[in-house]
Formats: structure tokens, C-alpha cells, sequence
């Protein structure tokens, strides 16, 4: 009866759309896992493949080890910034505010991938630039040490991940098998 009554009230159309998209979702699903599954069947992933990617992709597979100066003062960032790129200690910088009675907090992140965002290049000594952090108090920070991450701890990872560009690369051969069979133009339109 409820289900009448919406239908009577034109709340099928609320939802038409989500249906065709949802439609198109569980079609696409089926025909790739139907190209899944009539390939041929695909060669596992090599160690040697695995060997390269890990190879080839080193800043991926890191432990960054970094230090924090925290400040609240803003007119410090220069400084502190140029302090750091010379080299100067943490602590040294840290102990020169702290006897001029300026709030300045040294901290070490640990390795902490997340942070990596924050510089241009990753390496050791890099600084990054002055960051304004969520409570409206700023930091710089250094990358003190890098090491990298053993292969054995990344590989199950890494061939998992090339078997899905795998399996991937023959469901874009198979769209494309049909495009060139079909004679159908693609257009991407950006919104």
C-alpha cells in the first residue's frame, strides 16, 4: 500500500536516476568479471617483477624519520626556517627561544609517512616550508633519518598491486577491443 502511494505521489522518479546508474554499475560489473574470466590465463607475478617495482619505486617503500619546531609567534617562521636549512640543532634552536621567553617546542614526529606531503623533495636534511597547523600555532619540519622499508614486509602488497594493474590493462584492452569493433567515438566532456 506504501509503495502505491508513492508511486501515486511520483517518488519513483525521485529515484530513476539512482536506478540507471546502479543499472550501469551491475552491468559493467558482470562484463569484467566475463573478461576476467575468459582471459587466458595470466602469469603470476614474478619475484623479478616485484624486484623491479620495489626498485623503481624506493621513495614509496621509506620510513621518514622527522623533527618538529613549533611556534605560535609568526614573525619567528623565517627565522626558525632559515635556522633549520643551515643545519642547527633542534635543541639549540629550541634552548635560544626558549631563554628569550618565546613559546617554541621542539618535538620528534617519528617516522611519519603522512607528513611527507609537506615537502618538495624527500631527503635527508630536507625542510619543509612553514606550515600553518588546524589550531592556528605554525612548525617547520626536518627529515632527520631515512630508511628504507625491507622488501619482504612490502611484497605481498606490491604483487597484489600489480596484479590488479593487470587485470585492469585487460579490461581497458577489452573497452577499447570494443570501441575500435563497434566504430564508436569517445568524447570526454569536463564539466
Amino acid at each position: 500500500m506504501l509503495y502505491q502511494k508513492g508511486l501515486w505521489l511520483g517518488l519513483d522518479e525521485k529515484y530513476a536516476e539512482k536506478v540507471r546508474d546502479y543499472k550501469k554499475q551491475l552491468i559493467v560489473h558482470d562484463l569484467q568479471a566475463d573478461v576476467l574470466e575468459n582471459l587466458p590465463p595470466m602469469k603470476e607475478v614474478s619475484d623479478e617483477e616485484v624486484q623491479s617495482y620495489y626498485d623503481n619505486n624506493s621513495e614509496k617503500y621509506t620510513f621518514v624519520r622527522m623533527q618538529e619546531v613549533g611556534f605560535v609567534d609568526k614573525n619567528l617562521g623565517d627565522e626558525i626556517l632559515r635556522k633549520m636549512k643551515s643545519g642547527e640543532d633542534l635543541t639549540e634552536i629550541v634552548n635560544g627561544y626558549a631563554e628569550s621567553g618565546a613559546n617554541v617546542v621542539g618535538r620528534d614526529l617519528g617516522f611519519n609517512r603522512a607528513m611527507v606531503k609537506e615537502f618538495d623533495t624527500v631527503g635527508l636534511g630536507s625542510v619543509s616550508d612553514i606550515i600553518t597547523k588546524p589550531d592556528g600555532s605554525y612548525s617547520v619540519i626536518k627529515i632527520v633519518e631515512i630508511k628504507p622499508i625491507p622488501l619482504r614486509q612490502t611484497e605481498r602488497a606490491i604483487r597484489s598491486l600489480l596484479k590488479a594493474k593487470r587485470k585492469s590493462y585487460a579490461n581497458d584492452n577489452y573497452a577499447n577491443q570494443i570501441i575500435e569493433e563497434n566504430n564508436i567515438k569517445v568524447e570526454i566532456i569536463e564539466n
